[in-house]
Formats: C-alpha cells, sequence, structure tokens
C-alpha cells in the first residue's frame, strides 16, 4: 500500500538467517564440536521434534555413540515408548538432517545429563503446560455491553420474525460482543488469512490454522513423491514453512498407505524400492538388497500379508552379525 514500508525477506536482500549460518560455523570448528552442536540442538527443540506431548514426559539425557539416552517417569509410557523406538530415532534424524543415532534407550536419570542447564528451561516448559487456563468464558458472562451495542443486537435480531428465533439471535449476537471485548482486553490479534481475533501467540485462528497444516501436508507429500528419499533441509527447501514433525508425520502416513499396497512377498518391485527410500531416506544409489530386506521385514505387519502366508524366521532374512555375513559371502 502507498506511504507503507515494504519489507522484503532475507533472501531477497541476499542475506541469510543464523538457522543456516550456525551449522556452517559449527561445522568449520571441526567434527567434534559440530557434532556436539547439532546434539545441543536435538536437545533444545526436543518439543519440535517429538512433540509435545512426549517432550512433557520424555526428557534426553545425552547421546551416547549411536544411542540417545531419555528419563521417563512413568513406567507404562516408557514400555510404550520402546515401541515407538524407530518412529523417534528416524524424527530425531530428520531433525538432524543425516543418521545421528540408531536406537534410544529409556532409563533412569542421570547424576550429570547433557543437557545439564536446560532442566530449568524443561521445569518451565512444564510449568507452562500445566498453568491453569483463564477461565475467559466467566469474564465474557460478566462484561457489560454499552447502550448502542444492545441496540445493535436488537436490530439485529429484529430481521427475525419468529419471537424465539429473534431472542436467541439477540443474545449469541450480544455474546459475541462480549467475547470481541474480552479478547481485545487480552491482546488478542486479527488472524493474518481472515481477521477473526486469536490469541497473541498465534498468526492463524483455528480454522485458518487447520486449512493451512492441510496445504503444508499436501505440499510435502508432494516433494516425497517426486523425492522419496528428501530428508528435512531439502523438503524445506521446497516448503520453508514447514517444521520436522509435520514432514515426520506425513513420511509416516505415506508409509502406511504405500505398504498396506504391497504384498509382504515382494522385495524386488519399484513400489517396493520406493517404500524402503521413503521410510529410510536412502537415495536409490545406496539401495542394497540387504536393506531391501532389511527395511520390508521390519515393516512386515503394514504390509498385504497373503491369506495362509508364513513369515520367514528373522535370521533367514537377516544375517546374524558380520561373521555370518561374511561367510555367506564366501
Amino acid at each position: 500500500m502507498p506511504g507503507k514500508h515494504q519489507f522484503k525477506r532475507f533472501s531477497e536482500l541476499g542475506l541469510e538467517t543464523t538457522k543456516r549460518i550456525l551449522p556452517r560455523w559449527a561445522a568449520s570448528k571441526g567434527k567434534v564440536f559440530s557434532r556436539q552442536f547439532l546434539e545441543h540442538t536435538i536437545y533444545w527443540h526436543w518439543p519440535d521434534i517429538v512433540g509435545k506431548d512426549l517432550a512433557r514426559q520424555l526428557e534426553p539425557m545425552g547421546i551416547r555413540k549411536d544411542t540417545l539416552h531419555l528419563y521417563g517417569p512413568n513406567s507404562v509410557l516408557n514400555y510404550q515408548v520402546r515401541m515407538m523406538a524407530a518412529d523417534i530415532v528416524q524424527k530425531v534424524n530428520t531433525y538432524a538432517g543425516h543418521e545421528i543415532i540408531k536406537h534410544i534407550y529409556v532409563g533412569r536419570r542421570w547424576e550429570h545429563p547433557d543437557t545439564a542447564g536446560q532442566e530449568a528451561v524443561h521445569r518451565e516448559f512444564m510449568a507452562k503446560e500445566k498453568a491453569p487456563r483463564q477461565d475467559m468464558g466467566r469474564e465474557v458472562r460478566q462484561t457489560n455491553l454499552s447502550d448502542a451495542e444492545m441496540e445493535r443486537a436488537a436490530q439485529m435480531a429484529a430481521r427475525v420474525e419468529d419471537d424465539d428465533l429473534q431472542n436467541a439471535i439477540r443474545k449469541a449476537y450480544q455474546h459475541h460482543l462480549q467475547s470481541q471485548q474480552v479478547k481485545r482486553k487480552h491482546n488478542w490479534t486479527p488472524c493474518i488469512e481472515c481477521g477473526t481475533l486469536c490469541p497473541p501467540e498465534q498468526q492463524y485462528c483455528q480454522r485458518c490454522a487447520a486449512r493451512r497444516e492441510e496445504n503444508l501436508r499436501a505440499a510435502v507429500a508432494g516433494v516425497f513423491r517426486d523425492v522419496p528419499w528428501a530428508r528435512y533441509q531439502e523438503v524445506h527447501k521446497y516448503v520453508p514453512d514447514c517444521t520436522p514433525a509435520l514432514v515426520s508425520a506425513v513420511r509416516q502416513n505415506l508409509v502406511q498407505e504405500l505398504a498396506a499396497k504391497i504384498d509382504v512377498r515382494d522385495h524386488n518391485s519399484m513400489e517396493a524400492k520406493t517404500l524402503v527410500m521413503l521410510y529410510r531416506s536412502i537415495p536409490p544409489e545406496n539401495l542394497t538388497q540387504e536393506v531391501i530386506d532389511r527395511t520390508l521385514y521390519r515393516l512386515r505387519f503394514d504390509m498385504y500379508i497373503p491369506k495362509d502366508y508364513k513369515m520367514p524366521k528373522r535370521y533367514s532374512v537377516i544375517p546374524w552379525g558380520n561373521k555370518q555375513r561374511k561367510e555367506s559371502g564366501k
């Protein structure tokens, strides 16, 4: 609009964000420093990676070799988390941009965790999530309307002839005006899409946020259909507004949809290979028969299983250790 300042994106100005600069700076300090930097990035962004629900229950302790150690006080949830291990490993590696862990272990709290100094952040996050929500409904009911606003509600309802319906419309419009007053009082701001008032920490109303996420999911799915092995950083280039959690969720849905269409005995079709690339984020040049067999064996219960088909034993598909693998190659 005339008279308004026109702001350009960083990319349009030829500038880079700290999100791109910091990883390069860390890499310039050497492999050890770069890995430590990446690990602490994962700790700090733990809720973004696994979601708020799991982040409230699981606290990362540190990474040893290729295992992420977690602490969770809930024994029932801990068992469920072990069943979700492959999913969590994939989410962490997707966020990292390469394979940084292969396993997770849920155990005791470390006396000196690698996340030392972040306990306060975790407690603050937990306290914020558990904090009682303000009863805005009561405040809305106690809000008084001006004579002019009452008249507007009456005029709105007067368009209807039925007395009962007229009364219901009047009350509904009065409630709407009261609600708008309370929301402005608490610094709610208009949705950037439709103008509906939203909490100050949100840019979109629920309806627009849902529609936006649906569009983002469709865009991410489109990238995966063209490049099934893409990791988060690659997807982010095409869909800048996507998050690691959203990319991981779309990948899981596509894996389940594709797996359900493939016969569990099929290890050679293009569809089976695409499923492996999608699930493991492996480009076609790195596909081997062993990788395909191992991955499809892991996904066997998600695939189509013919009637009377008998599942093979694990070590008829996956060699028992390096020794047997070497002997079988002789």
